[in-house]
């Protein structure tokens, strides 16, 4: 792992509590490509390894997608103006 990678906190559900990491977010895009390409239920392992996310972060999006999805969405707006 590398400094700008982060490991998922030991209580995946950490998103809840704090803002999300830009590592995080680029996770989440990464897991939301994926799922709108459509190909793969997200519970399919091809579809974790189609993100090409570890095992832990893939967990993390999923337990925390809505407010990953919230970050990303309010971060977009925030940077368009």
């Amino acid at each position: 792992m590398t400094s700008t990678d982060t490991a998922p906190s030991t209580s995946l559900m950490a998103g809840a509590r704090r803002a999300h990491t830009l590592a995080q977010l680029a996770h989440w895009q990464a897991y939301e490509r994926v799922r709108q390409g459509g190909q793969w239920n997200m519970f399919d392992p091809r579809a974790r390894k189609a993100t090409r996310l570890s095992d832990e972060h893939f967990l993390y999006v999923m337990l925390n997608y809505i407010t990953l999805r919230d970050a990303a969405i309010a971060r977009a707006k925030n940077n368009t103006g």
